[in-house]
């Protein structure tokens, strides 16, 4: 009886709030708002597919391989007396910025996982612009956070490593599983400003990329 009682009320209270529900809502605004809602996700969804292929031939991606080099101490020759740097001429790498373009910088680098690597807190990333008379154009900075490159390693994960490669061993053997993973990590760098390529004598030749931190061990 107590069961009926209140499965009774709790039907009385729902089919109060429901039929005053009908009452505030009015029929017509309900049926817009929905029309509105499905029109404006529907253009949510066609308008980029329409315009991306309109646009996107305006933009290109340009990568260059970088190969860093530091300078050893004249005295003490074990010591590392500059910072990891890479340079390239612009023409030589067969690359072309076109003049007025609006160009960003994004840095991919791979962090060898070690624990110097792992000590590390802070990196800046430096890209400078020159010309042709060795003038510098631009320079921009990011500081970058290294240690967060470096997520905590589960005894499963080395243990699912080890045993792929001791099962498989020829193909391990032949190089077929990538070993990269399994020492080091990828960090990126992305740059927040844009640069627009001028014409003439200002125009971008050589591009200097440095890694402000002397101890970093970096591919």
């Amino acid at each position: 009886m107590i069961r009926r009682f209140i499965f009774h009320q709790v039907y009385k209270i729902f089919n109060f709030f429901w039929r005053q529900l009908f009452r505030w809502i009015n029929l017509k605004q309900f049926a817009q708002l929905l029309g509105n809602f499905v029109l404006v996700l529907s253009f949510s969804l066609i308008t980029p597919a329409v315009l991306r292929p309109v646009f996107a031939t305006s933009f290109t991606e340009l990568r260059q391989p970088l190969e860093f080099t530091f300078k050893t101490c004249m005295i003490e020759l074990a010591g590392v007396c500059s910072f990891p740097e890479a340079e390239f001429w612009v023409e030589e790498a067969g690359m072309r910025l076109h003049p007025y373009y609006y160009y960003s910088f994004v840095l991919d680098l791979i962090l060898y996982d070690t624990q110097q690597n792992r000590a590390l807190s802070l990196m800046i990333g430096n890209i400078q612009l020159k010309n042709g008379q060795n003038k510098l154009l631009a320079n921009f900075h990011k500081s970058v956070p290294v240690f967060k490159a470096f997520p905590g390693r589960s005894i499963f994960s080395h243990f699912y490593t080890l045993t792929r490669n001791t099962v498989f061993w020829p193909l391990w053997i032949i190089g077929y599983f990538s070993t990269n993973s399994d020492v080091s990590e990828q960090l990126t760098v992305h740059f927040p400003n844009y640069y627009m390529e001028k014409p003439d004598d200002q125009a971008t030749k050589q591009i200097i990329v440095q890694l402000q931190n002397k101890f970093i061990q970096a591919l």
